[in-house]
């Protein structure tokens, strides 16, 4: 509230070594410009917490998309006004500064088919990457916790079709959200299941991609298909699914 440059003094309140926040209002198209004043306030503050921006030399900083937008919807208005709102975003990383941007792939809800949805995201996010106002920002796809349906993103086989579909690699990556993926039906619970998942990613997607780790517990079961966050411990993962990771 205020300005994302609060996001910092917010994070150092609660001794956060990392945050993520929204550049600007999550759940609404309109949104004012970015002004210098809280750009170069949140330069500022990043560079006295010592909040890392550009590399991951200190604690990083990762937005959140809107969750309005559906980069993968083929219908030509909304085409427009999802990617109009992404690259936004990605120019107001750009001048504050920031690596990683985190984002929902969608649904496939306005396309003929999965196939034209996964494409149309694609040739999006290729189209953001060549507009200079995006500079160097890398673009994660957020691995999500539906099973079946309209959503984009509930396999890591998908994710990495998505991947192989755009031109530039090295502009895109994915954010692993551990409740996401436990109702997806990966499981993490024990170090033996923890490192079959990790595997799988791996073969599938490849850790070089790996590039943010939402770390959350679920309130749902494995493989139940619900994004129902938890407070880490309280959930269906367990505080022992947190202490798997070497």
């Amino acid at each position: 509230a205020g300005g994302a440059h609060n996001a910092i003094v917010n994070s150092v309140h609660i001794g956060g070594n990392a945050f993520s926040l929204f550049l600007k209002s999550q759940r609404k198209w309109a949104f004012t410009p970015l002004t210098a004043d809280v750009r170069d306030q949140f330069l500022s503050r990043c560079k006295e917490h010592k909040y890392g921006t550009a590399d991951h030399a200190t604690p990083p900083v990762v937005p959140h998309g809107s969750y309005l937008v559906n980069l993968a919807h083929t219908d030509q208005m909304r085409t427009k006004q999802a990617f109009d709102t992404f690259l936004d975003d990605l120019s107001r990383c750009n001048e504050m500064g920031i690596r990683l941007y985190n984002f929902h792939p969608g649904n496939a809800s306005g396309a003929e088919s999965r196939s034209e949805a996964l494409r149309h995201l694609a040739n999006q996010l290729d189209t953001a990457h060549k507009d200079k106002r995006s500079g160097k920002v890398i673009t994660l796809l957020e691995t999500m916790a539906a099973i079946g349906g309209n959503t984009i993103g509930g396999t890591f086989e998908e994710l990495a079709e998505i991947i192989d579909m755009v031109d530039d690699k090295s502009r895109v990556g994915v954010c692993l959200d551990t409740c996401h993926v436990f109702a997806a039906g990966y499981d993490l619970r024990t170090p033996e299941a923890y490192q079959e998942t990790m595997d799988k990613f791996g073969k599938v997607i490849g850790f070089k991609y790996l590039k943010a780790l939402h770390i959350n517990d679920s309130k749902a079961p494995l493989g139940s298909g619900r994004d129902l966050h938890a407070n880490i411990g309280t959930g269906c993962l367990g505080l022992r699914s947190f202490h798997n990771h070497p």
